[in-house]
């Protein structure tokens, strides 16, 4: 999802003894780097602001997807899991 707006929900661990982070590694002692994830039944608001292009109509498409790990983690690890499309809604301003 790079280059798009959005947020990025997770809680990213730091290995003690190598200092790597994102850790994937949580057998190892880590350290909680941060941690902004929601928690069950809460909500999150976030505001985007987008150029508007003063012609015809605008559609804006709002997803929130699970992810299992960092994209790099995956890549390096040649994990191949789908994303899974938690919810999704479309906005078209006229």
């Amino acid at each position: 999802y790079g280059g798009q707006p959005g947020k990025i929900y997770a809680k990213v661990l730091t290995e003690l003894w190598t200092e790597v982070s994102p850790s994937g590694n949580y057998w190892n002692p880590t350290l909680i780097a941060s941690d902004n994830r929601i928690a069950a039944f809460e909500t999150d608001t976030a505001n985007f602001q987008f150029i508007d292009p003063n012609e015809g109509k605008l559609t804006i498409n709002v997803e929130l997807v699970f992810r299992r790990a960092f994209i790099e983690l995956m890549d390096q690890k040649g994990w191949d899991v789908p994303d899974v499309m938690m919810a999704e809604e479309i906005i078209i301003l006229e």
